[in-house]
C-alpha cells in the first residue's frame, strides 16, 4: 500500500514532463479516490495556501478542511461528482477566493473511482467586484437621494442606459418610458419643445455639451419646467463613448420670475391707474348726471332708451375707474377686524345671480375676524363671484364656501396682529370651462383677459385687483383650474388677535 504522501500518477518520463508542467501552472490541481482522500495536489497556486506539492495526499476531505459538515460547499460538490455529476463553485478559504470545477474521474470501464478539480484565484477579481458592487449601490444611494435626474445616454444608438428615480417625482412617470424607443420620451416634452430637445440630441451626439430648458407635461396635464445639462464622455482617441447629465426642475424658480415679472406690471400699472382714476374720476361725474337732466328733454322711447344706455356706460366707466382706483390704493386705508362672512353676505346681495346658475353657499358660523379693509376684500370677493358668473353663460353651480384653516407652517414675517396659526379660507368655485394651464401664470397681469371686450365685461383688471387686495391683507391666493373641469379660487387670511385686545381694551 502507498504511503500518505503516494500519488495515483505512474512515473514515466512522459508522465513526469506532464507533471512539472502541471507545477509551474498558477492554479491548483488535485484529485481524490472513491473514498474522498486526495491521491495528488499540484500546482503554483499552492504556495498561496501554504502547502507543497502533494503535501495534502492521504488526507480526507474532511480532514482537511476540518468538518463533515454535508452542506459545506467543497465537500458537497466533491460527492456530486462521485455520483456522476460535473460542477463549479466559488468559495473562500484561508483568505483566499476560489473559484473551482471538479469532474468525475472515471476507471476504463467508464466507472467512477474519484475525483479530479482545479480552482483558480479570484481573490483579485472578487475584490473588484465587490469594490464595483459597493460603488454602485453608493451611487445609487446617492442618486436616489438627490432631487436632480441623473441620466446616461448612448448617443450612437440613441438608447438611455441610466435614469435615476427623481424622475418618478419629477415627471410623473415611471422611469422606463426613457429606455422605450425615443418617440415614447418626447411625448413627455411640451410640442412647442420638441423639436429644441432633437436638436439637443444631435449635438451630443457629435460631441458637444449641451444646456437647454424646455417644458415637459406630466400625466395630470401639469407643466414643468426642466433645465437639462448633458456632458460627453470620450475615449483616449477622442470618441464618444456616452454622455452623461442632469436635469433640474427649476419650474419654481421659473415661476418666480414670472411672479416678480408679473408683481412689476402690477406695481407699475397700480401707480399709473391711481394717477389715471383721479383725474378721470372729475370728467365722470358730469358724465354720469346729464343722463337724468336730458329725460325731461323728450318722452320719445328712443330718446329714452339712448339716456339709459348713457347711463349704463356712465355706470361701466365708474366700475372700471373703481378698480383703477383699488389698483392705485395698494395698502393705503385703513384696517380693522372684519367679519368676513358678513363681508361675503354684503357681497353676495349686490351680485344678480342668472336663474339658470345654482348657488351654494356654506359659510362658516362664527370665524374670527381678519384684519384688513371691508371695501377691498368686498371688492375682490365681488370681482371673483362675476368672473365665475361670466364663465358660465349656460348655467352651472356657482359654489361660495368659508372655513377656519390651521397653518401647519406659518411662514416667517407675518404682521403684528396677526395668528400665525390660523387661517380664515375662502373658496370660489364654478363649473365652467376652467383655464388653460398654458395661460393660467397670467390670468391676474393688469388688462389681461380672455373674454371678448365689451360693454358689460373684459377689462381685465378684476383678478388684478384680487391679487393686489390679497396681497395686502398678507393672504395667498390659490388656484386650480383645469381645461374642463371649472375654476377654484381659495384665499386664506391671516386671522387677528386684534379683536380680542380691543374687546380686553374696552372691559377695562
Amino acid at each position: 500500500m502507498a504511503g500518505p504522501r503516494e500519488t495515483s500518477m505512474a512515473s514515466g518520463p512522459q508522465e513526469v514532463q506532464t507533471r512539472l508542467f502541471l507545477e509551474q501552472l498558477p492554479v491548483v490541481f488535485w484529485s481524490v479516490d472513491a473514498a474522498e482522500r486526495f491521491t495528488s495536489s499540484l500546482g503554483a497556486g499552492l504556495a498561496a495556501l501554504g502547502l507543497d506539492a502533494d503535501e495534502v495526499v492521504g488526507l480526507t476531505l474532511s480532514e482537511y478542511f476540518g468538518t463533515d459538515d454535508p452542506e459545506m460547499l467543497p465537500l458537497q460538490m466533491h460527492r456530486r461528482a462521485l455520483a456522476g455529476e460535473s460542477g463549479t463553485y466559488t468559495v473562500p478559504w484561508r483568505g483566499r477566493v476560489y473559484h473551482s470545477y471538479v469532474e468525475p474521474l472515471r476507471d476504463e470501464h467508464g466507472a467512477t473511482c474519484g475525483v479530479i478539480g482545479i480552482a483558480h484565484d479570484v481573490t483579485e477579481q472578487e475584490q473588484a467586484r465587490l469594490d464595483l458592487q459597493a460603488s454602485e449601490e453608493r451611487f445609487q444611494e446617492l442618486a436616489n437621494r438627490i432631487e436632480e435626474v441623473f441620466w446616461m445616454r448612448d448617443p450612437a444608438r440613441g438608447e438611455a442606459l441610466y435614469v435615476s428615480a427623481a424622475f418618478r417625482t419629477i415627471w410623473g412617470r415611471d422611469p422606463s418610458v426613457c429606455f422605450e424607443d425615443g418617440g415614447a420620451y418626447l411625448a413627455t416634452v411640451h410640442v412647442e419643445d420638441r423639436e429644441r430637445v432633437r436638436e439637443s440630441f444631435r449635438a451630443q451626439r457629435d460631441g458637444r455639451a449641451t444646456e437647454l430648458e424646455y417644458r415637459i407635461l406630466r400625466p395630470d396635464g401639469s407643466v414643468r419646467y426642466i433645465l437639462d445639462r448633458a456632458y460627453p464622455v470620450r475615449e483616449e482617441d477622442g470618441r464618444v463613448v456616452r454622455v452623461c447629465g442632469v436635469g433640474i426642475d427649476v419650474t419654481r424658480h421659473h415661476d418666480n420670475e414670472l411672479e416678480l415679472r408679473r408683481l412689476q406690471r402690477l406695481e407699475a400699472a397700480g401707480q399709473v391707474a391711481g394717477q389715471i382714476a383721479h383725474d378721470f374720476n372729475n370728467l365722470l361725474a358730469p358724465l354720469a348726471g346729464y343722463p337724468a337732466l336730458m329725460r325731461k328733454w323728450s318722452a320719445d322711447p328712443d330718446f329714452q332708451r339712448l339716456c339709459d344706455e348713457l347711463e349704463d356706460s356712465a355706470l361701466r366707466i365708474a366700475e372700471i375707474n373703481q378698480q383703477l382706483l383699488t389698483l392705485g390704493r395698494r395698502g393705503d386705508y385703513r384696517r380693522d377686524p372684519v367679519d368676513i362672512g358678513a363681508v361675503l353676505r354684503e357681497t353676495l346681495g349686490r351680485i344678480e345671480v342668472p336663474t339658470d346658475i345654482e348657488l351654494d353657499v356654506n359659510l362658516a358660523p362664527e370665524l374670527p375676524p381678519v384684519l384688513g379693509g371691508a371695501a377691498q376684500l368686498e371688492r375682490a370677493f365681488g370681482n371673483l363671484l362675476r368672473n365665475a358668473i361670466e364663465a358660465m353663460p349656460d348655467g352651472g353651480r356657482l359654489s361660495l364656501s368659508t372655513e377656519l384653516r390651521p397653518v401647519l407652517d406659518p411662514p416667517s414675517g407675518m404682521p403684528t396682529g396677526t395668528d400665525r396659526g390660523r387661517r380664515v379660507r375662502v373658496t370660489i368655485a364654478d363649473t365652467g370651462p376652467g383655464i388653460d394651464p398654458e395661460i393660467c401664470h397670467r390670468i391676474f397681469d393688469p388688462f389681461f383677459s380672455t373674454k371678448e371686450m365689451d360693454r358689460a365685461r373684459g377689462s381685465g383688471l378684476g383678478l388684478s385687483v384680487v391679487h393686489g387686495v390679497v396681497e395686502d391683507h398678507e393672504g395667498m391666493l390659490e388656484v386650480e383650474a383645469n381645461p374642463g373641469t371649472g375654476a377654484r379660487f381659495h384665499i386664506d387670511l391671516p386671522v387677528t388677535t386684534r379683536a380680542a385686545e380691543l374687546a380686553t381694551s374696552s372691559a377695562s
